[in-house]
């Protein structure tokens, strides 16, 4: 008849006898500004362009959906995903060498660069002929400006 389940109208009828009342208490409390759909597209952005900041991003979803967000909203939802609180920067151009494996611009990565800087350059001494003398920095720039200027080494 009025297509309501039984235990819909046994919990009123509960409800009625216990609590003096038919209706439902309201809800607490101020609902979500973000829903699950927001916090997807900001996610979205966020891996598109790590550089994005806060207000950025509350701007962006300001034009796009229309909904008003603070900022700090904004950090609330990327933390809740796993995204810290940091922005990433632009890194400058490695050397090519080093690029593949580290950037040196990580100190922890010091030592490591440095093994992979010296085994590139006795593989360059080996291919050149000359032996590798450690303590000569002008031999090491006259090394590495022969390899950047070399478009090919058979690395056999």
């Amino acid at each position: 008849m009025l297509n309501v389940s039984k235990s819909t109208v046994a919990d009123i009828v509960k409800r009625f006898k216990y609590e003096d009342r038919i209706d439902s208490i309201p809800q607490k409390g101020q609902p979500k500004k973000l829903d699950a759909r927001d916090k997807r597209k900001l996610i979205r952005k966020i891996k598109k362009d790590p550089t994005l900041s806060a207000p950025k991003l509350a701007a962006e979803l300001l034009n796009e959906v229309g909904k008003k967000v603070h900022p700090q909203t904004i950090r609330r939802a990327l933390k809740e995903n796993g995204y810290n609180g940091r922005v990433a920067r632009k890194k400058p151009p490695v050397l090519e060498y080093g690029s593949v494996i580290w950037s040196p611009y990580f100190s922890s990565h010091r030592n490591d660069i440095e093994a992979v800087q010296h085994k590139f350059l006795r593989l360059a001494a080996k291919h050149s002929g000359n032996p590798m003398p450690y303590s000569s920095h002008k031999w090491l720039t006259n090394t590495v400006k022969l390899f950047l200027s070399l478009n090919d080494i058979s690395w056999q």
